[in-house]
């Protein structure tokens, strides 16, 4: 093919990239706290709470109608949705159930913590009352744990037990080995949850970092977008009610494959947009209209509200009610900060790239209270290895500017890469998800710059962007209708390769995640694919393997995956 049909199909790329979900919406798109502190169980709400709406009931689950015969597993009762833990730090972890009632009274849950999967040398253990203001949900901060260890824990209520949770807590001090599973984007309407599966097979893992897009807020779909066979939606609608969000994140907890990551690892987890609405931004969404949906406060708060309900997360109190960036320190190998670059600060996406204001030195995506805390961290931070958790891309992409990630906020950038360049801060790397590609780049200020980049060697970069795929949400090659690696993705990775020579890995078609590994000596990305998302199946090849050196902010490629050690 020509150089002029490369970049042809290299814009095609960039179009969907930057029109984020919906190849539909591609020219719009294109124009367009530390939580160490104690758990506050009360969940946001409006100054004048309305009633609680109904929670869900047994009979949503055990409905003789076909979508919950086939969705529910009837064995885990009261315990449909299983059980998850989160938030990690060195003597505490978030645990979490839902237990559905056959009838709308208060329930008193009893959990327990415990040294062994039997259950005998229980640790810590307590009871926890929840309601339909809670939407049945239970979330316990258990404090008082030892760093570095391996916890199991159980719930009891309605006179049963529910399955039994493995989790684990941050280690302190000397620290020589870290394994991280790195994911994202989980569209139950695009496929099969594989990628969870094969995560919950791991042993070696101290947490799943999850960077946003853990649901998907649209209805039943009958483009070429989506549905596959019996992952269709429920509810079938649009999201706007907090009757309707709780729904949504209930009937994704019926997944096994999602159930049983959450029941096997913690979660470090972030939002990003589709946990509200596609390309939201602080005060709005351009799919948001309050004319037909309701006040945008209301349908956010809403959205919130069942995320806090919904996930082990620490939540946060008082004004704060929407506040979820925090950081978690991993003893002295790692410190990592999630970032929320959506809802904390984020300023209208613009609607051009020729816009006067996109330049403009204000112009934020992390808002000024988020970007002081981020840049203090990093200046501060005595941890080896920074890990960035951010939801879009920080990389410069020649080619087409992606208004929705950080090329529609330059300036805020530069600030960032900036911090990092003049006080010679190492071993950052960015984790991002967002874009349902994989992608491995070296970050410089300006990389097309060959007096200050060098792409040949790598001189002139000062950070590192590592991209998850997508657990299921739509590659390019499924937008294009075609296999995975075929000619016309495969001539558009190697035109991102041939305009764009800070970028070392690009694959656009496969689902998965992938796997950082950390030592003292250097940080490895191990990137997995599994078979398919059109079918519940195991199995999952390594694909690509990236190393970086500690000290060096440049990409060095493997040829072998990183290899379980014991701590």
């Amino acid at each position: 093919m020509t150089r002029s049909g490369q970049l042809r199909l290299l814009l095609l790329l960039l179009l969907w990239v930057h029109g984020g979900d919906e190849a539909s919406t591609q020219s719009r798109s294109l124009k367009t706290l530390d939580t160490t502190g104690s758990l506050s169980l009360r969940p946001p709400s409006p100054s004048t709470p309305p009633p609680p709406p109904p929670s869900l009931p047994v009979s949503w689950i055990s409905s003789p109608s076909s979508i919950f015969q086939h969705y529910a597993d009837s064995s885990l009762r009261p315990f449909y949705h299983g059980l998850a833990s989160g938030d990690p730090l060195s003597d505490q972890v978030i645990i979490w159930t839902r237990v559905t009632p056959e009838v709308h009274k208060p329930i008193d849950v009893q959990w327990m913590v415990a040294l062994d999967s039997s259950m005998k040398c229980v640790v810590e253990c307590g009871e926890y009352r929840t309601d339909a203001t809670r939407d049945y949900t239970v979330k316990v901060d258990v404090q008082g744990l030892n760093p570095g260890s391996i916890y199991y824990y159980r719930f009891r209520a309605l006179g049963k037990n529910s399955p039994i949770g493995r989790t684990r807590t941050a280690p302190e001090g000397t620290t020589d080995h870290l394994r991280f599973a790195v994911a994202s984007c989980a569209n139950y309407q695009h496929g099969y949850f594989n990628a969870y599966g094969r995560i919950a097979d791991r042993d070696d893992l101290n947490a799943v970092l999850f960077l946003g897009d853990y649901l998907y807020e649209d209805g039943v779909r009958t483009d070429d977008y989506g549905p596959i066979p019996r992952r269709e939606h429920h509810p079938s609608q649009e999201l706007h009610s907090l009757d309707e969000y709780r729904k949504r994140h209930a009937f994704y907890k019926l997944d096994p494959d999602l159930r049983r990551v959450h029941e096997r690892h913690p979660f470090i987890a972030i939002w990003d947009d589709h946990e509200m609405i596609d390309d939201c931004y602080t005060k709005g969404a351009h799919l948001h209209s309050d004319r037909k949906d309701g006040t945008w406060e209301d349908r956010k708060r809403s959205a919130v509200q069942a995320y806090f309900e919904w996930m082990p997360v620490r939540e946060p109190r008082g004004k704060e009610h929407y506040r979820i960036f925090r950081s978690f320190r991993y003893g002295d190998l790692a410190e990592i900060i999630m970032l929320d670059t959506r809802h904390e600060g984020r300023e209208e996406q613009l609607e051009s790239s020729n816009d006067q204001h996109l330049f403009d030195s204000q112009r934020s995506m992390l808002g000024e209270e988020q970007l002081h805390w981020f840049l203090t961290k990093l200046a501060e931070s005595d941890a080896q290895w920074k890990l960035v958790g951010n939801q879009v891309v920080m990389s410069q992409i020649r080619g087409a500017r992606n208004l929705d990630a950080w090329d529609g906020y330059p300036a805020e950038r530069d600030k960032v890469l900036s911090l990092i360049e003049k006080n010679g801060i190492k071993n950052v790397l960015f984790l991002t998800g967002d874009v349902h590609i994989s992608i491995a780049s070296n970050i410089a200020r300006n990389p097309f710059d060959r007096t200050k980049y060098d792409p040949t060697t790598g001189f002139g970069s000062i950070a590192v962007e590592l991209t998850t795929p997508s657990i299921s949400s739509a590659n390019m090659n499924e937008l294009l209708k075609l296999p995975p690696r075929n000619y016309k993705t495969i001539i558009a990775e190697q035109g991102l390769y041939m305009l764009n020579g800070h970028v070392k890995m690009a694959e656009l078609d496969n689902h998965g995640y992938f796997l950082l590994d950390l030592t003292s000596e250097r940080a490895q990305a191990d990137w997995y694919f599994v078979k398919t998302v059109q079918s519940r199946e195991s199995g999952e090849r390594w694909w690509s393997s990236w190393r970086v050196r500690d000290g060096c902010a440049r990409l060095e490629k493997r040829d072998v995956p990183s290899v379980t050690r014991k701590n």
